[in-house]
């Protein structure tokens, strides 16, 4: 027998199962290590020091539903993001010049076609371009990443994630508008 650390207040004496067994109702082993012990002149259920009960990570197949509804928005908006929205068309035009469907001196005017519209004239485009402008193309990609964010790096996601989330949903309101 010996004293469990701890300070004065919380040591425990431990037990030998035989002296469990003559005073306690139970000698079970409890599920996170401890066992029933004799304590302070009473029987009661004790965790050892050296085995804390430990709870375990969330299933990634048990999503929470807002995470799972901030993934989804968050998915849509960097779909968006990178093969429609006007501010990442520079970076299209870029792979479009990479992969030679477009001169070195793309026009940036307004009447340039845009790279979407430079794919779809090409019978068979590269696979590079069409991915930067094909929405469903692109999707599955992105959806990867953000469910691969989700799960290693969730504390890390969860602000960003969140953000284009609200930007999605921003931009969903907005198409409702009559301007």
């Amino acid at each position: 027998m010996g004293v469990l650390p701890g300070p004065p207040s919380m040591q425990l004496r431990s037990a030998s199962a035989e002296e469990i067994a003559g005073r306690c109702d139970r000698t079970r082993p409890l599920s996170g290590g401890g066992v029933d012990e004799w304590a302070a002149g009473e029987c009661r259920r004790v965790q050892h020091p050296a085995s804390p009960r430990r709870r375990s990570p969330p299933s990634p197949m048990r999503a929470d539903p807002l995470d799972l509804l901030i993934d989804v928005l968050a998915t849509y908006r960097l779909t968006r993001l990178a093969t429609a929205d006007i501010v990442s068309e520079p970076i299209r035009l870029a792979v479009l010049r990479r992969v030679g469907l477009v001169g070195a001196s793309a026009p940036g005017d307004g009447g340039a076609p845009t790279a979407q519209q430079m794919v779809e004239d090409v019978e068979r485009p590269p696979g590079l371009a069409t991915l930067v402008t094909c929405r469903w193309c692109a999707g599955i990609w992105i959806a990867a990443g953000v469910g691969v964010a989700r799960t290693v790096a969730p504390r890390t996601w969860a602000p960003v994630g969140r953000a284009l989330a609200l930007s999605a949903a921003a931009v969903l309101l907005a198409g409702l508008e009559d301007d």
